[in-house]
């Protein structure tokens, strides 16, 4: 179910990404501009972990023709508006090509926790540049403090089920791949990572004092 301007419209899974797309036309244009407005996707379905999560728009440095001269600073203002609060989990998705140590995403992850305690990576497209990630996640030169999920993404229209298969074979039979820890590798991990932070990030025991010293602060 897909969620916006207050109208409420139901997908299924093999239509919701044309509703995503007439959805952010709506809000946005059919141009490259951006809206801050919430576009809220309901998913019930048997087996899914429950779970409450916001993308966010990727980083642009440059704009392009189509795009406000502002672009940059209007997505980082949208951007940081999310991840300030300490009660949130940071999770940076980026490419495996990418070059951790200069990553926009983790700069901006540790200039609201230079601590790492509530910030996760997930690097994407393994396949395609699997040399050198073993040590990339191991080593973890930028303070990632709740860790790495590497996983394989979806090729064209393959539905869940099958990519997970061909994700577990990946990571079992790569030459280079198999050698990660399958503790941190796969979709089906990541989501009952993202479970258990959550539940430990919303313990009342660990939240309590804060909720009161902001009401107090209120008062």
């Amino acid at each position: 179910m897909l969620e916006f301007y207050g109208k409420t419209f139901s997908t299924d899974e093999a239509h919701v990404s044309q509703a995503i797309n007439a959805a952010k036309d709506e809000h946005a244009g059919h141009g490259k501009g951006i809206s801050n407005n919430h576009l809220t996707l309901l998913v019930n379905k048997n087996g899914i972990p429950d779970l409450s999560t916001v993308d966010l728009p990727s980083i642009t440095q440059v704009p392009v023709h189509g795009h406000l001269e502002n672009i940059y600073d209007q997505i980082k203002d949208m951007i940081m508006e999310y991840i300030k609060p300490e009660e949130n989990i940071l999770l940076n998705v980026f490419s495996v090509s990418a070059d951790f140590t200069t990553c926009e995403s983790i700069w901006m992850s540790q200039s609201v926790d230079n601590t790492g305690l509530r910030t996760l990576a997930v690097v994407t497209n393994t396949a395609k540049s699997p040399e050198g990630l073993l040590e990339k996640v191991t080593v973890d030169e930028v303070n990632i403090g709740l860790g790495y999920v590497c996983v394989r993404n979806r090729i064209d229209d393959e539905i869940y089920e099958d990519a997970r298969v061909e994700e577990q074979k990946l990571f079992e039979f790569h030459p280079l791949l198999f050698k990660i820890d399958k503790s941190i590798v796969g979709v089906s991990v990541l989501a009952q990572k993202l479970v258990q932070v959550q539940i430990q990030a919303m313990s009342t025991s660990k939240m309590l004092p804060e909720i009161v010293k902001k009401i107090n602060e209120k008062m």
